[in-house]
């Protein structure tokens, strides 16, 4: 196995460090998406990657150029040879096997993601979505073909520059061009994170430089010595391995930090010892041959096993690592090799090389167009049972205005200013505080808004409202709440406040699982005791403040089921057949909010602030549900649905009552 694999993948210049290179990269990032521990950095694999493929493609188009025997079609169909077989072989066989399993919105999304994925557009996709260590990339089961869209679109941009600059430039100065993107590339990628984290992370111009550094080993050779390339590649796998074992995913990425594996890669390159132990041996070179189906198939089988709450069983790793080897293996010998050589086809149809160019176009477009058939059909309800599809329905059950009024993350944040219930400039009420409030907000207004009056929404996700305090997830909300305050002085001198805040998670972290406690903006965690004495007494301080010039109402803590209730229940239906609820007990609810309501009832004595409870409205004497007779009353694990919050419509209504007289602004 081992010979034949090594001689379909060797040619002239074949080069088994690199090779090897690629076994370490693709390790690193199995392991690291495995969670196995020791791998924390293992995401720097793709890194390696990058270079790996910036060398390749620049040795490729600098020897053509400079025999001028370039041609753009040759490139781009060795290129889609390499990539597209496999990629679209994958994509239809989890097409194939999510649709029994996948509910409409779940199938939708991931619909979107294959006509994303085979177009080479999905960095981008995931860039407008979220950031790829949140927990919602587990739920991705393309995440992954990121890497494969920002190779791809340096794959098409990168050789039509080149041609162009040779018009002007000699080929020797071209290098020197290229030594000069890197650099403003490398400079991007250290500044654009810092303020922009999902840009810099999933686009290509943060990301050309490590190609770009690839190239550069071709295009500034340098000679060593025997024992010189051995120190190189020693110092060279130093670095990657300590980038791979004390790296996180917490750090700004790729940013400076991302210099320390690219380097460890370029000296490697360097050192060029293709009888090295450690990259030359034969398990090395065979796990580098299958690594570009290995890195296809490994993340679709891991998010399958989250999916399946396996994902942080020992056994079950082991056997999704396992699984990943054998579908690579598959994938190598009957997709990947025959593509690459010409032979995938060969037996039914002879092509030329433009039209064998364009019929992997077709075939991408084919695969797409399948993609947003489904998502043109709402994710096919018909093909689940009314329990799924009305729990699936739950998701999407949430404020219609979320995103309108939701308020950007930005260094200088605005607030909508969104009127709820009646748009006359009659405001009976001011609702602030972070996401829980934005989900709320709509049954406030129900019970509130009334006899030509609205109710004013200054939310901001993820932003509490507690004076001088900031997340590093909004760096600007001590910024953003002073604001709110001085409008609310200034337009709103004597109009009531409905205050909703998340306060449990700021204080102590979140309780969904594998969520971090929050950081705030001095690196101070949430779980430090000295924070928790400084966040009471500046909530009490914000607090007291308002309500010294105002009536101030305060919702005590919504219960948190540290579940995603309605993919919980979907699950229970699809796996395990159970129709029964989803809650946690009373008791559970009191002991992880017994800090926020014991500082809110402070604040009653302290201030006069009036306090709302809404455990009443969603807890018996026993439990608190998050679903009741199959109909969950979240969207998630821990905001309500529109369908939820209306249970606290008649706890609302009491500032209607209290509040009867409705200022005019």
């Amino acid at each position: 196995m081992y010979q034949y694999c090594i001689y379909r993948e060797k040619g002239v210049n074949f080069r088994s460090d690199i090779n090897g290179l690629r076994a370490i990269a693709v390790i690193a990032v199995v392991l690291f998406h495995f969670k196995v521990a020791g791998f924390s950095g293992g995401f720097v694999g793709v890194d390696i990657f990058f270079v790996i493929s910036g060398y390749l493609m620049t040795k490729i188009i600098f020897t053509k150029l400079e025999a001028d025997s370039f041609r753009l079609s040759q490139f781009y169909l060795a290129r889609s040879r390499r990539i597209i077989p496999a990629l679209v072989f994958l994509c239809v066989v989890l097409l194939i096997g999510l649709w029994w399993v996948l509910p409409p919105s779940e199938m939708m999304r991931f619909s979107r993601q294959v006509a994303s994925s085979v177009t080479f557009v999905s960095n981008i996709l995931y860039w407008r979505e979220s950031g790829y260590f949140d927990v919602t990339s587990h739920e991705k089961w393309l995440l992954h073909t990121w890497s494969l869209s920002v190779e791809w679109q340096f794959y098409i941009l990168y050789p039509v520059a080149l041609l162009l600059a040779k018009k002007i430039f000699s080929v020797v100065s071209l290098r020197w061009l290229l030594l000069g993107a890197a650099f403003a590339s490398f400079a991007l990628s250290a500044i654009l994170p810092l303020r922009w984290a999902d840009a810099g992370f999933f686009l290509l111009p943060t990301r050309a430089w490590e190609m770009l550094a690839g190239g550069l080993i071709f295009l500034f050779p340098m000679a060593f010595s025997k024992f010189q390339s051995i120190m190189l590649e020693i110092l060279g796998l130093v670095l990657i391995v300590l980038s791979v074992v004390f790296l996180s995913p917490s750090a700004q990425w790729p940013g400076w930090q991302a210099m320390i594996p690219v380097m460890g890669a370029v000296l490697v390159m360097y050192a060029a010892r293709g009888e090295s132990l450690i990259t030359g041996n034969r398990v090395m070179q065979f796990i580098g041959a299958i690594s570009y189906s290995l890195y296809l198939w490994h993340w679709p089988i891991f998010v399958g096993l989250n999916y399946t709450d396996m994902a942080n069983n020992h056994l079950w790793i082991m056997a999704g690592i396992a699984t990943s080897v054998i579908c690579a293996i598959g994938s190598y010998y009957l997709i990947e090799t025959p593509s690459r050589s010409g032979t995938l086809l060969r037996p039914v149809i002879t092509l030329s090389d433009v039209r064998l160019l364009v019929g992997y176009g077709v075939l991408c477009c084919s695969i797409c167009v399948a993609g947003l058939a489904v998502l043109f059909f709402g994710g096919v309800p018909g093909r689940m049972s009314p329990v799924v599809v009305n729990a699936d329905s739950e998701k999407l059950n949430r404020n219609p205005r979320q995103r309108e009024c939701n308020v950007t993350v930005s260094q200088n944040p605005k607030s909508p200013q969104c009127i709820f219930g009646s748009q006359s400039k009659n405001i009976a009420l001011v609702v602030i505080g972070d996401s829980h409030a934005n989900a709320i907000v709509t049954a406030v207004a129900e019970a509130v808004a009334k006899d030509n009056s609205g109710v004013l929404y200054l939310g901001a996700d993820g932003c509490s409202y507690v004076q001088h305090l900031s997340t590093k997830f909004f760096p600007a909300c001590a910024k953003y709440n002073a604001d709110v305050a001085a409008l609310l002085a200034k337009d709103y001198p004597d109009i009531p406040v409905l205050i909703i805040n998340r306060a449990t998670a700021a204080l102590v972290g979140p309780n969904e699982e594998s969520k971090p406690a929050i950081s705030y903006i001095d690196n101070t965690p949430s779980t430090d005791e000295n924070f928790s004495r400084l966040f009471k007494q500046r909530y009490i301080t914000t607090l007291c403040d308002m309500a010294s010039t105002r009536a101030v109402y305060v919702l005590n803590p919504i219960p948190e089921m540290g579940v995603d209730v309605p993919q919980t229940l979907i699950r229970n239906q699809l796996f395990h057949h159970a129709d029964a609820d989803i809650g946690i007990s009373l008791q559970d609810y009191y002991q992880r909010h017994r800090e926020i309501r014991a500082i809110n009832q402070e604040q009653v004595q302290a201030c006069g602030a009036k306090i709302l409870d809404p455990v009443p409205y969603l807890c018996d004497d026993k439990m608190c549900w998050g679903s009741v007779g199959g109909r969950s009353l979240y969207y998630d694990d821990d905001h309500l649905s529109e369908y939820g919050n209306r249970r606290l419509v008649p706890l609302f209504s009491q500032i209607q009552i209290e509040q009867k007289v409705l200022p005019t602004n």
